[in-house]
């Protein structure tokens, strides 16, 4: 198999675990959720991941982290907009169930793919990839099944946070490939910033220690934290810097598909055929949406 195949089998691959652990990440917060503040969560998320990072990557690893210093404040701005998509997902399933948060996902990578083409140029902008977004887009809310969802004021409220939260996601991305940063030092400085920034944040607003989180609820956070955090960020700076933007952001189509089947094994959820259609039709158009991508980097 040529090295150009391989290459793009390992991205699909990192592309579709990327996927599964931001999926799994909601139902795990609403497990921690029945003992945590929204915002102690995130902190201690947050907390957690760049506690690990800092270990593997400076002392595991041995890479320089003189650049989280001597270029903060690149990493400062890449730290506050990860926060408030860290607190968005925690205080908006306070008021969505985790299947819409999940569903709203794609709000990445169409922002993603707007800014990259129209404001940045990066990427052309074509009738094809318009119509494979609307595509996975479709294929989505037949997965989730929208009928499912009836929406109040405090569920618009919810919706608001992450929709907001999911462009501050496509900021990150667009903004870590254009400072062209180490995937590793990257993922561990935007760590050290939102734990910073979540921190204050959550002390302020919140009495954290206070606290007296059950047994489930403390697990959950250290699964979220020193596990799926730091895989997920990880991931997503090295297919920022090897496969571009758009790829990495389209890990967003499938989020909300990997909650699904998370809820199945965990809760016992029905996947029926309009279910098994609506991921034929997502795979499609996440397909179809990165056909010509930037210049070097993988393509489907």
């Amino acid at each position: 198999m040529p090295s150009k195949d391989r290459k793009l089998l390992l991205h699909i691959a990192m592309l579709m675990l990327l996927s599964a652990l931001i999926g799994g990440l909601f139902p795990l917060v609403k497990i921690a959720e029945q003992s945590i503040t929204p915002l102690t969560l995130a902190m201690s998320r947050s907390v957690l991941a760049a506690v690990v990072l800092l270990f593997v990557v400076g002392v595991g690893m041995k890479r320089n982290l003189a650049p989280l210093i001597s270029q903060w404040r690149t990493y400062a701005i890449l730290g506050a907009l990860m926060s408030t998509f860290f607190a968005a997902i925690t205080m908006s399933e306070e008021y969505i169930s985790a299947s819409l948060a999940s569903l709203l996902a794609c709000v990445i990578p169409i922002s993603t793919f707007l800014i990259a083409t129209l404001v940045l140029r990066w990427e052309r902008f074509t009738l094809p990839r318009i119509g494979g977004a609307a595509l996975a887009l479709a294929g989505v809310a037949m997965f989730i099944g929208l009928e499912k969802f009836q929406f109040d004021r405090a569920q618009l409220a919810g919706v608001a946070m992450i929709v907001c939260g999911y462009i501050c996601y496509a900021g990150y991305i667009t903004y870590s490939r254009a400072c062209e940063l180490d995937p590793f030092v990257a993922a561990t400085g935007t760590m050290v910033y939102i734990s910073l920034f979540l921190s204050v944040v959550a002390f302020t607003l919140e009495q954290p220690l206070q606290l007296h989180p059950g047994k489930d609820a403390i697990l959950a956070t250290f699964a979220i934290g020193a596990f799926s955090t730091v895989l997920t960020y990880v991931l997503l700076q090295y297919l920022i810097a090897h496969a571009g933007v758009v790829f990495a952001a389209t890990s967003g189509y499938f989020i909300p598909l990997f909650a699904i089947l998370a809820s199945y094994f965990l809760v016992g959820e029905t996947i029926g055929w309009l279910q098994v259609a609506g991921l034929g039709l997502t795979f499609v158009g996440a397909w179809l949406v990165n056909r010509n991508p930037e210049l070097g980097t993988a393509k489907l």
